[in-house]
């Protein structure tokens, strides 16, 4: 299925995802606190997308709707999102890998979690790597380009980064 599709969306829908996942990484403010209000927030929203996911799924119109109530963009997303297919090229080039593109990989073992990497590396029929592609602007940019992104790196400079890519990794059987 293609990214950003209604399949895409809809098989997403009420499952912990990559993009999201690092929202419960991070501990309350409080000693003792598991979840932070981010965490608590994640949690509510995708409980209540699996109390409505059969509706959503089945009625047409109540699709539109809850994806209009729900869906987020900003010129920035907006930006790397078109972005992302060149970026994804240049990869393949500078790399001389052969770069697939994938739209909601599940995980094996966990039915409730899932991840779309910006692409994946095949060889010999395994997946061997995965690709997560940012396309930031302005001062970020100059931020993400300015540093060397290893992993420990990565998880300082943007946590929720870190997540999504070894969400990746987990769904995908492929090393971190």
């Amino acid at each position: 299925m293609e990214q950003h599709s209604k399949e895409w969306y809809l098989a997403r829908l009420g499952k912990w995802t990559g993009s999201e996942v690092g929202k419960l990484m991070v501990s309350g403010r409080s000693k003792g606190d598991i979840f932070g209000e981010t965490a608590k927030d994640y949690i509510f929203d995708k409980a209540s997308e699996r109390l409505l996911r059969d509706e959503v799924i089945n009625d047409g119109a109540m699709w539109m709707e809850y994806y209009n109530l729900t869906s987020i963009s900003s010129k920035a997303m907006e930006f790397g999102t078109e972005q992302e297919p060149y970026a994804r090229k240049r990869y393949a080039k500078l790399t001389g890998y052969d770069v697939h593109e994938w739209g909601f990989a599940q995980h094996k073992d966990i039915p409730t979690f899932g991840t779309s990497p910006d692409g994946l590396i095949i060889e010999d029929g395994k997946v061997t790597r995965t690709l997560e592609i940012k396309c930031p602007i302005g001062k970020t940019y100059i931020k993400y380009a300015s540093s060397v992104m290893d992993w420990q790196t990565l998880k300082k400079v943007n946590p929720q980064y870190y997540w999504q890519c070894v969400s990746h990794c987990s769904c995908l059987g492929t090393p971190v």
